[in-house]
């Protein structure tokens, strides 16, 4: 179940509580469940959907709770909370900041009134679906925008690393056999992002022998203090969907070598999807002697084509 309940910063820096702390306690008024999500709206002056949390234990004692009292500013209220009544514990999933929720969008989208009591979001009641619909597909939209965000900061880390390492012209760059099993994600913000491996990286440029594979004609500089050509690896599979593959694209068979023109054309370009579909052409067998198998027109589509 999901829920829509309101707090007040003038009493407690739920902000930095969410911050510093492993979880929050929080006042028990409804009946929630462990694994119900809850969105928190922030009243005055903020007027926003700033978090969203799950709950991960319920009906906790005044003698188990968290000790917050920190981040109270209205200390009256933290000592009548702690007389009486039952507490819920919220783990936080993700933090809008910049991407908050605000009052008037809600309105817009047929919330009625204010916030102040908790509302479920599901329903009959046509007004609560639109605007449950809309916080599903803005936050929808946060989650990809911080993916991608992620993800590209990722790549250019990727870019930066192998920049600095002094590459080895000589050495015999090849495939292995090696099925590679599906790696450990980092977690951020509640999501599930994955890291490059650099010498993985590294020996698939060595195994295109640094050219570019849409043309290995193409123009490219040498890399610094070296003779070899610059080119600049590329996820076939975006990292970003590592999650709907059960073994590791992070391998030189999903790793393409490509000048720094053609790479740039792939993510911006008008002609991106005829670069794609030469690529998919050229590595889908070998993607799938690791047990990677994509149609397509689903690696269009991870690039919005």
């Amino acid at each position: 179940m999901e829920w829509l309940i309101a707090a007040n910063r003038n009493m407690y820096n739920h902000v930095r509580a969410f911050k510093e702390l492993p979880y929050v306690d929080w006042k028990q008024t409804n009946n929630y469940s462990v694994g119900d999500k809850v969105y928190i709206y922030s009243a005055m002056p903020i007027q926003a959907i700033e978090f969203l949390v799950e709950v991960i234990k319920t009906d906790i004692t005044v003698e188990n709770v968290l000790d917050d009292k920190e981040y109270w500013s209205d200390i009256q209220e933290y000592e009548n909370g702690r007389n009486n009544g039952k507490y819920v514990r919220f783990k936080l999933i993700n933090y809008f900041e910049d991407d908050a929720i605000t009052f008037s969008e809600l309105h817009e989208n047929g919330l009625e009134g204010n916030i102040q009591g908790a509302r479920k979001l599901y329903s009959t009641d046509n007004s609560i679906k639109n605007w449950g619909n809309y916080i599903h597909k803005r936050l929808k939209n946060i989650d990809e925008k911080y993916i991608w965000k992620k993800n590209t900061q990722l790549d250019l880390d990727l870019e930066e690393k192998i920049a600095s390492v002094n590459i080895d012209a000589e050495k015999n760059y090849h495939y292995n056999d090696k099925v590679n099993p599906k790696p450990i994600p980092i977690e951020g913000k509640g999501k599930k992002i994955y890291k490059r491996n650099k010498d993985i990286a590294i020996n698939a440029l060595g195994i295109a022998q640094f050219r570019c594979e849409i043309d290995d004609e193409h123009y490219t500089f040498l890399r610094r203090n070296t003779n070899i050509p610059y080119t600049e690896p590329h996820h076939l599979i975006p990292m970003a969907y590592q999650e709907e593959f059960n073994y590791s694209i992070d391998i030189e068979e999903n790793i393409v070598s490509l000048c720094s023109n053609c790479h740039n054309e792939i993510h911006y370009g008008k002609d991106a999807e005829y670069l794609i579909v030469k690529l998919y052409n050229k590595r889908k067998n070998l993607l799938a002697k690791k047990k990677i198998v994509v149609s397509l027109e689903k690696l269009l589509s991870y690039y919005g084509l």
